[in-house]
């Protein structure tokens, strides 16, 4: 059953489920089956039609709009400010004070988004300006 994009197995029980749905853990699942008057454990399969629009009702608000979106667009936020922990995340570091001698590879697997954003402009980091190689410096 597909629920706003999401596809939820209907042989497992509701809360299971619900939890498939990014953004629902398992106190917002149990929560859901409270609202729509239904018990965690019955299967999604054997809901009624009344409890299945309930359940899309309810999802509908209580699920947080476009977490990830809105997730992507605050880190995009920290880079275009230039913030430390935006450097970070366009650099791929950890942004959270971790090490980063020896075990940043986790960090810039999860970075990796923001990995291929590398300084926008060169000047904004202190880089040197390069001369042509035809052109001589005069001293």
């Amino acid at each position: 059953m597909l629920i706003y994009g999401y596809r939820c197995n209907t042989e497992k029980a509701l809360s299971v489920s619900l939890q498939a749905i990014y953004g629902i853990n398992g106190h917002s699942a149990h929560h859901l089956c409270a609202m729509i008057g239904a018990s965690p454990a019955l299967k999604l399969k054997n809901l009624r039609q009344r409890q299945r629009d309930l359940l899309l009702k309810a999802c509908r608000d209580n699920i947080p709009g476009g977490l990830r979106r809105r997730q992507q667009e605050d880190v995009k936020a920290l880079i275009t400010l230039k913030h430390y922990r935006g450097v970070r995340h366009m650099f791929g570091l950890p942004c959270h004070g971790q090490r980063s001698r020896t075990n940043a590879s986790t960090a810039q697997k999860h970075n990796k988004l923001f990995a291929h954003r590398k300084a926008e402009s060169p000047k904004a980091y202190g880089a040197k300006k390069t001369l042509p190689k035809n052109t001589k410096r005069q001293s």
